[in-house]
């Protein structure tokens, strides 16, 4: 099922898109319409080449797709004998709509983040076993780990700031699981989105409150928040919102009467 997915300007200035077949920028996006909400899809070209080039005829989807792969666009792998496709930093550039059902299909083992930067190559994966075996039309994964790694799609003037995590230490341990931080990441880059990013302070503040809520309503609110564009996460009527006018007037005559009846005594 294909769904509405954000475009930046920065994929237009990636060079090894911008110098290649236009064909593999069209179908990168493509693949961002159908993958689910954490950048996962079946890798099946013939129905990719349906769904994307439906009016196109003769476009080699297979080719193109091994392209991205080997220019760390996507990731192709490989477990229990059936095929999928991760698309990379997926979840730092899409903003999925928060009633968007969970990914089915199973992320690459041994990956702490779906949209890591880490360019891997096409691999056998069994999730019960940490070993990886490798045929010899697969190449053995090669992770830079000693340098930063680039994002496809973020300009490299900005690749030292754009890759940077954002509070990770300030995260209570009750909302330490990836899927909170993930959630976390997409909220810091909304607020700079809308020209609005967070302060210290209120990033301590807001961690602190979400903490009270636990994860699955943490989670949600901050969806729902990233999904209508609010620059907020708590509104009027809510448990955090301030007393109403009433109730402050209430409070203020009650304050006054005992002033003037401790007079009195």
């Amino acid at each position: 099922m294909a769904r509405a997915r954000n475009i930046k300007p920065s994929f237009f200035t990636n060079e090894l898109l911008g110098e290649s077949d236009p064909l593999n920028s069209l179908l990168f996006i493509g693949l961002w319409v159908l993958a689910d909400r954490d950048g996962r899809l079946e890798d099946r070209p013939i129905r990719i080449r349906a769904s994307v080039f439906p009016l196109r005829s003769g476009v080699d989807v297979e080719s193109h797709l091994q392209w991205l792969h080997d220019n760390g666009f996507i990731v192709r792998y490989e477990i229990k004998g059936k095929k999928y496709i991760q698309i990379e930093n997926f979840v730092k550039h899409q903003q999925p709509h928060y009633k968007e059902v969970a990914s089915t299909i199973p992320p690459i083992q041994g990956r702490r983040n779906v949209g890591s930067t880490l360019s891997q190559r096409r691999v056998n994966v069994e999730p019960s076993s940490a070993d990886v075996d490798l045929t010899s039309s697969q190449r053995r994964v090669e992770l830079e780990s000693t340098k930063a790694l680039h994002d496809p799609l973020i300009p490299e003037s900005l690749q030292s700031e754009s890759l940077q995590s954002e509070s990770p230490s300030l995260i209570p341990e009750s909302l330490a699981s990836e899927r909170f931080r993930e959630v976390w990441q997409k909220w810091i880059e909304h607020r700079k989105e809308i020209k609005a990013p967070l302060k210290p302070k209120q990033v301590e503040g807001q961690l602190r409150k979400l903490a009270l809520e636990g994860e699955s309503s943490a989670i949600a609110r901050i969806e729902r928040s990233i999904a209508n564009g609010w620059r907020g996460l708590w509104f009027d009527g809510e448990a955090s919102a301030k007393p109403k006018s009433s109730d402050l007037g209430q409070r203020a005559a009650s304050t006054y009467e005992q002033f003037v009846n401790r007079g009195k005594t």
